[in-house]
């Protein structure tokens, strides 16, 4: 509905004065204050349902007033939280739409100040060239003026970094390698270095003349981690010096991170090691002094189990409390000391102090649990205790194993794992506990002891692989992998001949969220509580607690259980159970819990459930992966794509062969690039396949990472079964002035 424009309009707006585009004005316009715009023009503007119809008067009236305009966009994102506004202007089915050369001018104006607002996204800069690139397409004989291009020429360097590039592209506006590259140095030389960076890294410029240890500084100092990273992925030679940087308390899992993306050995670096560890030490102290109330509150007795065996730490825990005002820590921290025969590699400062503190046999274990085979969690009434008739047997010598053959006559067996948790990054731990059985017999096999046995690895292969027993898991991903990584001698876990996973089924078979953990699910079926305490403890101490036996040995009782009414729910809605049970066999099955079943199980497609969701990659062979939405929908002769921000070759050599193509920007989300690619019905093609998953609802193409522009070019001709082909030098010949 059209909203009539107030008379005095034009002596209600600011002074022209107040935006001209000088660089003190850049500066300290994001500083303008709302109370400067006249609020009952801006609450008419906000009023009306087209922003083409603001835009068009104000080009009547011959007063082109951008900078108003992109104010009241900019309150309207602000009210509405909406970034629909912008498209209207574009809108090509108008009876009067706007001229390609009309719409440079005012998408160049509106860049230039939405830029200026800091709380504004780029994605309305992306949009607006989004809808600058509508109208070009729209007119067949669309062409840059030279008046024009004298236009762009002096407002350029004028607009945001993060959309420089597109804006060159859309309007034509050829900038060289030498014109960017003093614009870069222009930027270093008023200290805008992430301004700089960010053109660096569109243009791909890595190899030019910049000082990257003040831009890897300021990065820092402005937390543009993700940043940091991609510039290492190309300048590695920094990577000692920006990791020397976030070697401090309030960093380190920056500079950890830094290590484990860049493949190096944490082994070198000692300092980061010991601030990893004592960070998380930290974590685990705070939780544990704020007092049973706190919601993460770790008993004494809890904090040093998990660090039991790791002296340094403990000793920091007792230093640490024997720092705190509160005297009840200075007991604990001698509790601590003596439980631990700590006293003589504390500082002498805290020996003498803990010497002069008196403990009595109670204070000594006051903190500490009364075990027993059950619940842990107050009131323990109200949690799941296995019934007393069923055996909990452990497995802790080559003797013993054969105490565990009667799992080959059970039909049905619960499987799960435990180990410790890995406290610090890098830190790995191996499964220390194997839970096999069912609701008569569970055995617990101590994997610390056993890790190389063949005695025990014949016996569990001759279970795994039998056709007449079933395995029952829980996101028995997990489960797997960990033994895979922690014993390469054994090979029972290699091959399952019949195996369920109860997790997806729950979704599936019952048609409720997916994902859900083993304590919801049996709450939800069975009605039970189950008691969580012990899940974060040491599992690799031993003996194991009476408490850790009951928690460990429930877990495959209780999946037995678990399956047993599943399948009975099954039957009675006529569901067939077997449509779950797959054959698993390690290196050539990988796991999904997100669908029905266990992604490329030996199961038919025809068996999985409806909607549900496998993740997709590429195989060996492979150079494009499409979704379904792309292989379910018809081929077009003459596709348009959205080109991910990390293929800018083949974006422009698509544009060169003739294609529509619209190259997202980097920190674009998945939503915004749904909406991209739904407004001008376009592709996404990406490489990267965590992205690829997350933009399941458009058509998508997931592309080989590595493969070169010409061979990424030809995947993409043969999937779409066009003729055009394109060779390396093809693309190399695009290298104009090497400004790409």
């Amino acid at each position: 509905m059209e909203k009539d424009i107030p008379e005095n309009i034009s002596g209600s707006l600011p002074s022209e004065d107040l935006f001209t585009p000088t660089q003190a004005n850049q500066e300290e316009s994001s500083k303008v204050e709302d109370e400067v715009f006249d609020q009952d023009l801006v609450e008419a503007f906000l009023e009306m349902e087209d922003c083409l119809e603001l835009v068009k008067y104000f080009v009547d009236m011959d007063k082109v007033r951008f900078k108003e305009i992109a104010y009241v966009l900019y309150q309207a994102f602000k009210q509405r939280n909406s970034y629909l506004e912008v498209k209207k202007l574009f809108e090509t089915d108008n009876e009067n739409p706007l001229d390609f050369n009309e719409a440079i001018k005012i998408t160049t104006e509106l860049i230039d100040t939405t830029g200026r607002f800091k709380k504004l996204s780029k994605y309305v800069r992306v949009q607006l060239i989004y809808g600058l690139d509508l109208v070009r397409r729209s007119q067949e004989e669309a062409k840059v003026t030279p008046e024009t291009m004298e236009y762009i020429e002096k407002k350029w360097k004028f607009l945001k970094p993060d959309c420089l590039r597109q804006y060159a592209e859309t309007t034509g506006f050829f900038l060289t390698k030498e014109m960017i590259i003093d614009l870069i140095h222009d930027y270093e030389s008023r200290k805008k270095v992430l301004d700089a960076i960010d053109i660096i890294q569109d243009f791909e410029l890595f190899d030019i003349e910049f000082d990257w240890e003040s831009g890897i500084k300021t990065l820092i100092d402005t937390q543009k981690f993700d940043v940091i990273m991609d510039i290492l992925d190309m300048k590695n030679e920094y990577t000692e010096y920006a990791i020397s940087l976030m070697s401090t308390n309030k960093l380190v899992k920056y500079a950890a991170n830094i290590i484990d993306r860049m493949g190096l050995d944490i082994n070198d670096y000692p300092d980061v090691q010991e601030r990893l560890a004592k960070k998380t030490t930290r974590w685990y102290l705070y939780n544990y002094s704020q007092g049973p109330k706190h919601k993460d509150h770790l008993p004494l007795w809890k904090l040093e189990d998990l660090f039991s065996g790791y002296d340094s730490l403990l000793v920091y825990i007792i230093d640490d409390l024997c720092y705190k005002k509160e005297k009840r820590f200075h007991k604990d921290a001698k509790a601590l000391a003596l439980r631990n025969d700590l006293l003589d590699k504390v500082q002498p400062k805290v020996r003498e102090q803990l010497e002069g503190i008196e403990i009595t046999e109670e204070e000594m274990n006051i903190d500490c649990i009364e075990d027993s085979f059950g619940p842990i969690s107050e009131p323990k009434e109200e949690y799941f205790k296995m019934p007393e008739e069923t055996k909990v047997i452990f497995i802790g010598s080559e003797e013993e194993v054969k105490l565990a053959e009667p799992l080959l006559d059970m039909p049905l067996i619960g499987i799960d794992s435990e180990w410790r948790p890995a406290l610090v990054k890098f830190n790995h731990t191996n499964v220390a506990l194997l839970q096999i059985g069912n609701t008569q017999n569970v055995y617990l096999i101590d994997m610390v002891a056993l890790k190389e046995s063949q005695v025990l690895d014949e016996l569990l292969v001759k279970v795994f692989t039998s056709e007449d027993i079933n395995i029952i898991g829980m996101s028995i991903q997990s489960d797997l992998g960990e033994l895979s990584k922690g014993f390469p001698k054994l090979n029972f876990f290699r091959k399952i001949q019949n195996l369920y996973d109860v997790q997806p089924m729950y979704g599936s078979i019952y048609k409720q969220k997916g994902g859900l953990g083993l304590s919801k699910i049996v709450d939800a079926i069975l009605g039970y509580k189950v008691c969580k305490f012990e899940q974060m403890a040491n599992w690799e101490r031993r003996p194991l607690r009476l408490s850790q036996q009951h928690y460990s040995a429930l877990d495959s009782y209780i999946l037995v259980e678990l399956f047993e009414k599943m399948r009975a729910y099954a039957e009675e809605n006529e569901i067939d159970i077997t449509d779950y049970r797959n054959t698993y066999i390690m290196g050539k099955t990988k796991l999904s819990q997100r669908s029905a079943g266990i992604t490329d199980f030996k199961v038919q497609k025809e068996k999985l459930a409806k909607g549900s969701i496998r993740t997709i990659k590429l195989k060996a062979g492979e150079s494009v992966a499409p979704n379904a939405e792309l292989s379910n929908a018809e081929k077009v002769e003459t596709p348009s794509f959205c080109i991910d921000y990390n293929l800018s070759r083949l974006h422009k050599f698509l544009l060169h062969k003739g294609f529509e193509s619209f190259k997202i920007q980097k920190k674009t989300n998945a939503l915004e690039r749904v909406e991209i690619c739904r407004e001008g019905g376009k592709i996404f093609v990406t490489k990267d396949d965590k992205k690829f998953n997350k933009t399941l609802s458009i058509p998508s193409l997931l592309i080989r990472k590595g493969d070169s522009t010409a061979k990424q070019f030809n995947a993409l001709m043969k999937y779409f079964e066009r003729e055009e082909t394109a060779t390396n030098e093809d693309v190399d010949a695009l290298k104009v002035d090497d400004g790409e």
